[in-house]
């Protein structure tokens, strides 16, 4: 039982700390306020996602592009879990 209850504390903690690694979403006027520098525009479309996993694949995207931000500048389109993002360092 205690190794159980260790194992699944280990895998929500890593979990967790996956999570505060990910890249944050801002708003247009705090990239423009904070003077971030736009490095990439991306798109992604998924008709299976929810709206947070939209999210969640654009925060890993901006990872992957070298960004730490992201801003939504479109969002889902006919009963598809689509966004264009612009990605900021």
């Amino acid at each position: 039982m205690k190794i159980s209850t260790l194992l699944a504390v280990a895998l929500f903690g890593g979990l967790t700390s996956l999570n505060a690694l990910a890249a944050d979403e801002i708003t247009e006027q705090e990239a423009k306020d904070k003077g971030y520098k736009k490095i990439a525009t991306l798109h992604i479309t998924s008709k299976t996602a929810s709206p947070m996993e939209t999210k969640a694949m654009l925060s890993q995207r901006t990872e992957e592009k070298g960004g730490k931000y992201f801003v939504v500048v479109d969002g889902p389109e006919h009963h598809e879990h689509s966004a264009t993002a612009e990605v900021y360092e």
